[in-house]
């Protein structure tokens, strides 16, 4: 088994507060980019850290529709 050297898998990404509608063109790319890596895959869910993405996001199937969540907590 490799050892995993990926630090930003490791680090704590901040909570997006800015979800505007400057930033929603970069949001929009990263979820295609979410989605279209999970689906090439074959994955059922793909978190942004795992492709080197900077942000507090995820992309999952739910019910065969590909879904993204940005800045997700568990409650």
């Amino acid at each position: 088994m490799s050892e995993i050297n990926n630090k930003l898998l490791f680090d704590k990404i901040p909570i997006e507060k800015n979800f505007d509608k400057r930033n929603i063109v970069e949001y929009a790319k990263v979820s295609d980019v979410l989605v279209s890596t999970m689906l090439r895959l074959k994955g059922i869910g793909l978190a942004a850290n795992q492709i080197a993405l900077n942000y507090r996001a995820f992309a999952i199937m739910l019910d065969d529709v590909p879904e993204v969540m940005f800045n997700p907590e568990i409650i």
